[in-house]
């Protein structure tokens, strides 16, 4: 399993006692993977920040204008 994938399988919630885990396990294209692995190595952030973060942001627009999104 790559580094990526370790880290991106699981969305860590805050580690109370008797609180259950949730997460998601993804598989990127290599092209999004190679991009979230070398801003990991720029920035120091790990991947699940990274992709956490840019989720949020293409979220945010889409809640902006959905339509934009799936024009082709």
């Amino acid at each position: 399993m790559s580094q990526l994938m370790e880290e991106s399988s699981m969305a860590r919630p805050s580690e109370e006692p008797g609180k259950k885990k949730e997460g998601i396990s993804v598989t990127l294209p290599p092209d999004i993977h190679e991009r979230v692995m070398a801003l990991k190595a720029t920035t120091g952030q790990s991947a699940s920040k990274i992709i956490a973060a840019a989720l949020r942001k293409t979220l945010d627009d889409f809640e902006k204008d959905p339509g934009e999104m799936l024009r082709p």
